[in-house]
C-alpha cells in the first residue's frame, strides 16, 4: 500500500496501523519531520519527492499488486498520481481505508466543526485507562501515547472523521459523535 502525502496526521495514522497489521506500506511526502522518521523507524519506505519515478520504482517491484491511498489534499495534477493512473493501479481516498477498521471494530466515530481531536483524545484515554484497549486513529498526537495513533487488541475503534472532505458520511460506526 503507497500513501501520496503519508506525513499528514491522519495518513500516518492510517500507515501505522496497516504496517503493525502486517502490510507492506511505503509512502512519500516532501517535508520532514518526526512523524516521517516514526514512519521510517518502523519499516516503512519513505520517498522524499512526489514523482513519476516513484511509482515506476513500486511498479517494477510490485506490479499491479498496488494500492495507492490519496487525501483531499492531493490534487489531480501530482505526479505520482499522474503515474498511477498510468499503471490503472487502484487508487482508494484516505476515508475509504478509515471504513474499512470502522466496519471492522465496535467503532466510536468523533466529527464536527471543533473538538474532534479533543473529544477522540479524551475517549482515547478514558478507555485505555480502564484496560480497554482501543485501537485509535486520532487527527492529531494523545499525551497518553505520544503519537495519533494506537494498534489495540480490543474490538473498540475510536477515530476521528473529517468533515471538510464529505467523506464521514460513508461511515457507519456503532456510536457517533458530532461536536461543534
Amino acid at each position: 500500500i503507497h500513501f501520496i502525502g503519508i506525513g499528514g496526521i491522519g495518513m500516518s495514522a492510517l500507515a501505522m496501523i496497516l504496517v503493525k497489521n502486517g502490510y507492506s506500506i511505503s509512502g512519500s511526502d516532501q517535508k520532514k519531520g518526526s512523524i516521517l522518521k516514526e514512519l521510517a523507524k518502523n519499516n516503512i519506505n519513505i520517498f522524499q519527492k512526489q514523482e513519476e519515478l516513484t511509482i515506476d520504482e513500486i511498479y517494477e517491484t510490485h506490479g499491479k499488486n498496488i494500492l495507492v491511498v490519496i487525501s483531499s489534499a492531493i490534487l489531480p495534477e501530482n505526479l505520482e498520481l499522474k503515474q498511477a493512473k498510468k499503471y490503472n493501479l487502484p487508487i482508494k481516498h484516505r476515508s475509504e481505508i478509515l471504513e474499512l477498521l470502522i466496519k471492522n471494530k465496535n467503532s466510536i466515530v468523533i466529527s464536527g466543526s471543533h473538538g474532534k481531536t479533543t473529544t477522540s483524545t479524551y475517549i482515547t484515554t478514558i478507555l485505555s485507562i480502564l484496560k480497554k484497549d482501543p485501537t485509535s486513529v486520532i487527527g492529531g498526537i494523545v499525551p497518553l501515547y505520544k503519537s495519533n495513533y494506537k494498534v489495540g487488541h480490543s474490538e473498540i475503534l475510536i477515530a476521528e472523521a473529517d468533515e471538510s472532505d464529505g467523506s464521514l458520511v460513508n461511515f457507519n460506526p456503532n456510536i457517533g459523535i458530532i461536536t461543534n
